[in-house]
């Protein structure tokens, strides 16, 4: 009950009322704390129940499932009554369970007549976010006949779906195997589909499978097997929620330990020189290079590391080589804390040469009588094979060889030998013969020329006549050996016109001449 004190204009013209005189009693309705002229002409609804005339209300939006990482943001919204004026003394706060979380805040500017919010932000929610939230809000008002505060809280449920996901590297060898598991929780109140998928470096590689249910998980398996090269990457699962959204883990890295370009088995002229290269990628890994069993030192040509996995590459360098290292292995051999033992990768290293026997450099032969020429290759190679024999004679092409289909025993074919048959030999078989072998890996193998001669006098000498007292030249043409070989002897008879005359031998004005072979291959 209150009174006026003048009778001048009052707070009831502000509810509608009129003024009365000094000393007239009024009654009014008590609406927690709110003084409200009772007079008929406003009263309406409110004379038979005040309390409707006041009306506090609080709702708080985003209530439900949420995929971890989501950014959240909880609304709390104050519906009040016409006659309620929300002044600044009015707060709002939060609570999650029972412990208040944040700052006290004041509403917004009303959106609509009447309707305050007040927000509270969640970045990047986990599963510790989930829980129950309350918006507690403090309304004031305040009117010239006093003040009143009316507190209204209510909740919302925040579920938080999360991935459970081992993000630790894995370092397995080259042919091992790797399962990457991605748990997904799966909360029996929720109803959706929950599929996963697979991505490596970005780009999709599998659709997970949804294992057996057990409790509120489900599990998605990628297998990698084995692994190759190619499956040094960064991996990482998603989770789709059909009415909820999808949930991405972080990268799991996957370091395939390796050898990029493996030792290949080469082949290298004696005298040449050669370098391996062992290229590897792993974690922290040495190189060790081995000749046979005994170790050698190379050259480390990089040292990289990118996205923790290191490139080490090293060179082992062979000059010079000889026969002897024919058939040795080169091994490229990692190995390190994070390695299991050792990564190999081994070669065989062939030393060939295309030098010839040269013990038939020179073959003489007598006019009717049958010789071989033999020739021998000396090549070295593992599992080499010949496809062509070919022999010239003077540079012309006179006879082919058989291809051979096959290594000789034990799959190695170090010597070829290859033999040229001369049948009674005539002065015009007289010549340079060379053999050319072609062989499978390396190509073309040419001998150097072997010079095959027939005994025999080509031309003799033709009758001359000379002055007395002159001179007179006989000439003669014939085939043997060279003077640098066994030697060719050539000497002078002469017997008088006379009957029954013999020959005797010149002592005098003999000449000796050894000309190189003409085209007639005559020397």
């Amino acid at each position: 009950v209150s009174t006026q004190s003048t009778g001048s204009s009052g707070i009831n013209a502000e509810y509608g009322g009129t003024n009365v005189a000094q000393g007239t009693t009024v009654t009014t309705f008590c609406m927690s704390g709110y003084f409200i002229d009772g007079k008929s002409s406003y009263a309406g609804a409110c004379t038979s129940t005040p309390d409707s005339c006041r009306k506090v209300t609080t709702s708080v939006g985003q209530n439900g499932y949420y995929t971890a990482g989501s950014n959240v943001q909880l609304t709390c919204t104050v519906e009040t009554s016409d006659v309620i004026v929300v002044d600044q003394d009015s707060v709002c706060s939060w609570k999650k369970g029972d412990s208040f979380i944040g700052s006290t805040s004041q509403f917004s500017t009303p959106t609509t007549a009447n309707t305050y919010e007040c927000v509270h932000s969640l970045s990047s929610v986990s599963s510790s976010d989930s829980a129950a939230y309350s918006c507690v809000a403090v309304v004031s008002s305040t009117t010239d006949l006093g003040s009143k505060s009316e507190v209204a809280s209510t909740s919302a449920t925040l579920a938080v779906l999360t991935l459970t996901y081992d993000t630790a590297q894995k370092v397995e060898k080259l042919g091992a195997s790797v399962q990457l598991t991605c748990t997904a929780n799966m909360p029996t109140a929720l109803s959706a589909i929950l599929t996963f998928a697979w991505e490596r470096d970005g780009v999709a590689v599998n659709s997970g499978v949804i294992s057996e249910a057990y409790g509120t998980a489900r599990d998605s398996v990628l297998t990698l097997s084995p692994l190759a090269s190619t499956d040094s990457a960064k991996y990482k699962c998603l989770a789709s929620y059909s009415n909820v959204g999808t949930i991405t883990s972080s990268e799991k890295q996957v370091v395939v330990i390796h050898i990029a370009t493996p030792i290949a088995s080469t082949q290298v002229k004696v005298g040449a020189s050669y370098t391996f290269t062992c290229d590897t990628y792993g974690v922290s890994q040495d190189i060790m290079w081995l000749e046979g069993t005994t170790p050698v030192q190379g050259v480390q040509t990089l040292d990289t590391v990118t996205d923790n996995v290191k490139r080490k590459t090293s060179e082992l360098r062979l000059a010079n080589l000889d026969s002897s290292k024919n058939g040795v292995s080169i091994t490229c051999s990692m190995s390190g804390a994070a390695i299991s033992g050792t990564v190999e990768s081994i070669g065989v290293l062939n030393v060939y040469s295309s030098g010839w026997d040269t013990t038939q450099s020179e073959i003489n032969a007598s006019p009717g009588e049958t010789k071989t020429l033999t020739l021998k290759a000396d090549y070295y190679s593992n599992n080499a094979k010949w496809t062509s024999i070919v022999w010239f004679k003077d540079g012309n092409a006179i006879y082919s060889g058989v291809v051979n289909t096959s290594p000789l025993s034990g799959g190695v074919q170090d010597k070829t030998d290859t033999v040229l048959t001369v049948t009674s030999a005539k002065l015009s078989d007289a010549g340079y013969y060379s053999c050319v072998i072609t062989y499978s890996d390396i190509g073309a193998v040419t001998s150097a020329a072997s010079i095959f001669t027939v005994n025999g006098i080509v031309t003799g000498p033709s009758d001359s006549a000379g002055d007395r007292g002159g001179s007179v030249t006989f000439t003669a043409v014939v085939s043997g050996t060279s003077t640098t070989g066994f030697g060719t002897t050539v000497s002078w008879q002469k017997k008088s016109l006379s009957s029954g005359a013999t020959y005797t031998n010149v002592q005098k004005e003999a000449l000796h001449t050894t000309l190189p072979l003409s085209a007639s291959h005559l020397p």
